[in-house]
C-alpha cells in the first residue's frame, strides 16, 4: 500500500472494505502495476514472461508492465469438476426482460398507451408510472413469447424432482397453483422494487427523452432493468461474502449527486489540506464544467485563474478533481511555450499532450482540462523578450474561448494532422504573482484583494484576462497545514515498515524541524514530500535488515543522517 499513490490506495481500500464484487478487478489492476524485473505479457495468443525494460526498484507504481487480460485469466483459472458440468434445474425468470429484437415493438406499444393520466403519473408518482409500464411489459411478453409454456414445463420438472406421483391429479394441480402464486407474489415484489429504484435513479437527461424521444426513453427503461438486476446480484454477493460486516463508511452519493460541488469537495477534502475557499470555488468550477459537457447546464464556459504561492496545492487539487470526474487533463509550464515560428515548444503542442492523455479520443480531448502553470512568467521580463511573452498570450487568445487548433501527431508514416475544437475545453491557469503578495500589507490577516488592474500591472494582457471569469486565491501554507500533511504522508511509510516487521517513528523535534524548514524555504507541500523521500530512501532500500527493530528519526538524524535504532517492544512476525 505504501507504494501506491493516494488515489490507488483509496480505490483499493474502498474495494476491500465495501465493494467486495470489485475486489478482484482492483487486485488485477494492482497486480498489473507490480514493478518486477520480469513482465507477464501476451505474445501470439500465448502467455510470455519477458524482461521488464522499465524496471526500477523503489519507485511508485505509475506504469503497467504486465497484461491485465493475462493476469485476469490466471486469477479466473479453476478446475472444473464433473459435478459442475451437469445441468441443474433452474426456475424461470421471475422478471422476464424484453428480448433485444422486440424492444422497438415494445417501445411503440408504450407510446400508443401514453395518455394524459400516464403523463401526470410521470410527474407526480414515478413508481406508479413505471408499474404501468411493467403491466404493459407483462402483457406484451405473454402475447409475443411462450413464457407460460416454459412455466408449465418447469412446473412438471419441479414436480418430478419432488417425487410427486403423476397419477395424483389433485395433488399435481394444487402444487402448480401454489408454485404459480408464489412466483406471482415474488414477481410483484421485484416489480415494486424496480419501480422504486428507477424513480430514485432517473436523471434530467432521461426525463428530457420522455418529451423529445419517447422510443429512446422506453428503451432506456429496458436497459435500466438489466442494470437493476446486476446491482441486486452484486449486493447478494456482498452479503454472502460478509454477512455481518458493518457499514463503517457513509453510502456513496447517488448518481445524480456525484458531480455536485459538495460531492467534489468531499472528495478533495480527503487529499487536500486546508484551502477551504479554494476547494469550494474549484469544486463549483469542475461541477459546472462536467454538467456543461453532459448537456445538463446552459451556463457559459467559465475558465479560472488560480493565484497562490508555490507549494500551496494548486496543481494537486486540480489533479485530484479531474481524477474524480474521470476527465483528461494536461499540465503545461507556460514559461516553456513559444509563439509559432520561434524555437521551442509551440502552443499547439499542449493540445497534442491533451489528446494523448485522452487515449487519442478526440471527443474526450475536446471536453478535457488544460492547465497552464507559471502563467505569471508570461508577464515578467524586460523589453528584450516582450515580443515573445505577448506572442504566447496572443496565440492563447485565439483558442481559449472558442476555436479550432491543429497539430501533427505521430511519427513517420503514422503522422497525421489532428484538429480539436476548444469550445468545451476548460482552461485553468496557475501563477504565484509574487509582486502582489509582497505589496499586500495585510498578508498575515487575510488574502490580498486582486483585481484585473493588478494583474495587468504584472504584465498580463487585458484581453487575455477577459477570458477568465473566475479568480481563485490559494492561501500560503502555514505550520498547522504542513504538520497535518506530514502526518498524512508518514502513514503509508509507517504501514510499509510494519508489514516488513519493523516500525518507523518521527520525534516531535524532527517533525517541527521539517515543517519549519519547508516554511522557511517556501517550498510548501511539494518540498516536504521531496524531503521525506530523500530522508527515508536509505532505510527503505535495506528495509528487510530492520526486522524486529524500530527506526527513530530525530533531530540528530536530520543533522548528520544517523538513525536511532532500538528493539521493538512487541516484535512483529
Amino acid at each position: 500500500m505504501a507504494r501506491l499513490n493516494p488515489a490507488q490506495a483509496l480505490e483499493f481500500t474502498s474495494a476491500s472494505s465495501q465493494k467486495y464484487a470489485s475486489t478482484q478487478n482492483i487486485t488485477t489492476t494492482l497486480a498489473s502495476h507490480l514493478n518486477l524485473p520480469l513482465s507477464i505479457v501476451e505474445h501470439s495468443d500465448s502467455m510470455a514472461i519477458v524482461p521488464n525494460p522499465a524496471f526500477k526498484p523503489h519507485v511508485f507504481l505509475n506504469h503497467s508492465p504486465h497484461s491485465q487480460e493475462i493476469l485476469r485469466l490466471l486469477l479466473d483459472f479453476k478446475n472444473c469438476h464433473k459435478e459442475s458440468k451437469e445441468p441443474t434445474p433452474t426456475t424461470p425468470r421471475l422478471f422476464t426482460l424484453v428480448p433485444k429484437a422486440l424492444e422497438g415493438v415494445f417501445s411503440q406499444l408504450c407510446i400508443e398507451n401514453i395518455d394524459v393520466h400516464m403523463e401526470a403519473l410521470f410527474f407526480d408518482d414515478k413508481p406508479a408510472f413505471v408499474q404501468k409500464i411493467l403491466d404493459l411489459q407483462r402483457q406484451f411478453l405473454k402475447e409475443k413469447t411462450n413464457f407460460e409454456e416454459n412455466f408449465l414445463e418447469w412446473c412438471a420438472a419441479h414436480l418430478e424432482s419432488a417425487n410427486v406421483p403423476m397419477e395424483d391429479k389433485k395433488g399435481l394441480i394444487q402444487k402448480i397453483i401454489e408454485i404459480e402464486q408464489r412466483l406471482i407474489d415474488e414477481q410483484a415484489t421485484l416489480e415494486k422494487a424496480f419501480a422504486t429504484w428507477w424513480a430514485e435513479n432517473v436523471h434530467m437527461e432521461l426525463e428530457g427523452l420522455f418529451f423529445d424521444d419517447k422510443p429512446a426513453f422506453f428503451q432506456a427503461i429496458l436497459a435500466m432493468q438489466a442494470q437493476f438486476f446486476k446491482e441486486k446480484q452484486i449486493k447478494a454477493l456482498e452479503l454472502e461474502i460478509a454477512p455481518s460486516t458493518p457499514t463503517s463508511k457513509p453510502p456513496p452519493p447517488k448518481p445524480q449527486d456525484k458531480y455536485s460541488p459538495k460531492a467534489i469537495k468531499a472528495y478533495l477534502d480527503q487529499f487536500v489540506i486546508g484551502q477551504e475557499n479554494a476547494k469550494k470555488q474549484m469544486s463549483l468550477v469542475f461541477s459546472d464544467h462536467y454538467k456543461r459537457i453532459q448537456g445538463q447546464s446552459g451556463l457559459e464556459k467559465a475558465n479560472a485563474i488560480c493565484i497562490g504561492p508555490s507549494g500551496s496545492g494548486k496543481t494537486f487539487l486540480i489533479e485530484m478533481a479531474t481524477q474524480y470526474l474521470d476527465i483528461p487533463y494536461c499540465l503545461v509550464n507556460a514559461a516553456s511555450l513559444t509563439p509559432t515560428g520561434y524555437r521551442g515548444e509551440e502552443t499547439n503542442q499542449m493540445f497534442a499532450m491533451l489528446y494523448n492523455n485522452a487515449d487519442k479520443n478526440i471527443e474526450k480531448a475536446e471536453q478535457g482540462v488544460l492547465v497552464l502553470d507559471e502563467i505569471d512568467k508570461l508577464g515578467q521580463g524586460g523589453w528584450s523578450d516582450k515580443e515573445w511573452r505577448q506572442g504566447v498570450q496572443n496565440e492563447l487568445l485565439k483558442v481559449i474561448e472558442k476555436g479550432i487548433v491543429s497539430f501533427e501527431y505521430g511519427n513517420g508514416s503514422n503522422k497525421q494532422t489532428i484538429s480539436l475544437k476548444t469550445d468545451h475545453m476548460l482552461f485553468i491557469v496557475l501563477g504565484h504573482f509574487e509582486k502582489l503578495w509582497k505589496n499586500n500589507k495585510t498578508l498575515h490577516q487575510k488574502l490580498p484583494k486582486i483585481t484585473n488592474e493588478n494583474l495587468i500591472e504584472c504584465g498580463m494582457k487585458r484581453e487575455f484576462l477577459r477570458r477568465f471569469s473566475i479568480r481563485v486565491l490559494f492561501e500560503p501554507v502555514d505550520i498547522n497545514m504542513l504538520t497535518e500533511l506530514l502526518d498524512r504522508r508518514l502513514k503509508p511509510f509507517q504501514e510499509e515498515f510494519a508489514q516488513a516487521g519493523s516500525a518507523l517513528e518521527f520525534s516531535p523535534e524532527a517533525k517541527r524541524f521539517l515543517v519549519k524548514n519547508a516554511l522557511k524555504e517556501g517550498v510548501g507541500m511539494s518540498g516536504l514530500d521531496q524531503k521525506l523521500h530523500e530522508l527515508l530512501m536509505p532505510l527503505r532500500f535495506d528495509l528487510e535488515d530492520y526486522n524486529g527493530l524500530k527506526c527513530v528519526i530525530n533531530g540528530e538524524t536530520l543533522e548528520n543522517g544517523e538513525v536511532f535504532v532500538e528493539p521493538l517492544d512487541c516484535p512483529l512476525d
